[in-house]
């Protein structure tokens, strides 16, 4: 009886390290039991739509505190902006002063933290910068007589505002763990600009110098805002999900 009784303990704790480790490798978990931890259940070898994987609040709360990634360059526009005024009409027409920006230099700008929405597979990224004020650009401009002058200006923005929407998508292994994509949609970025002013630049010149200043914004988040905000997206989603 005493011999019985030792080698079943020695049994027992002979499978008790093995216990302690888990399943071995090629076994099933029992149907019902918990994913792993770092894996995300229910999603394995597929690409799902961004607002489908249940952590996405949480991607979407890291960017959002992701200051390096809402910093962009904005690059002047190597346009120059005309509205000279002319009189006459047909043959008689003739331009009587000359209205005219060009601006040589740009600037860095700093977005204030985005506000998300999701709507079916379509992220929204609202974002609004109640002011902006940059000094030391420079430009050339001609106003009355057409005579060229350079010049050394600051501007005053309030209420600017725009949109970019996206289609992101996550991409899972047999793991559970994904790989974020940013499928951006046609629509391209368009900057509204509230109230606005250049100094020293006389007023007759304002309407040109918003148009430049909306113009340079547009071309430049276009180029940057997707290339900046999914690395930020990229970034976030290895924190949560990522490999």
């Amino acid at each position: 009886m005493r011999r019985t009784l030792a080698i079943a303990a020695t049994l027992l704790l002979a499978a008790a390290p093995a216990a302690a480790q888990g399943p071995r490798p090629g076994l099933k978990p029992r149907p019902g039991a918990p994913a792993p931890a770092g894996q995300a259940s229910g999603h394995k070898n597929e690409t799902v739509a961004f607002a489908k994987f249940p952590g996405h609040g949480e991607i979407l709360a890291r960017v959002g505190r992701d200051g390096s990634a809402f910093t962009f360059a904005i690059r002047a526009v190597d346009k120059q902006y005309k509205d000279d005024v002319w009189v006459g009409a047909g043959p008689a027409r003739a331009r009587v002063s000359c209205v005219r920006f060009k601006s040589t230099s740009g600037f860095s700008l700093k977005v204030e933290p985005p506000q998300f929405s999701v709507s079916g597979d379509t992220l929204t990224i609202d974002q609004r910068i109640p002011s902006l004020s940059v000094t030391g650009l420079h430009a050339t401009f001609q106003l009355g007589p057409c005579v060229q002058h350079s010049v050394t200006f600051g501007i005053a923005a309030s209420n600017v505002h725009f949109q970019y929407k996206a289609r992101p998508a996550l991409s899972f292994d047999g793991g559970g763990r994904c790989k974020f994509s940013l499928n951006p949609t046609t629509q391209k970025i368009n900057v509204k600009i509230g109230g606005f002013n250049a100094k020293p630049l006389q007023n007759d010149l304002d309407k040109l110098v918003k148009k430049w200043l909306e113009r340079s914004l547009e071309e430049s988040l276009n180029l940057l805002y997707p290339l900046q905000v999914g690395n930020g997206f990229v970034k976030a989603s290895l924190g949560v999900c990522g490999t």
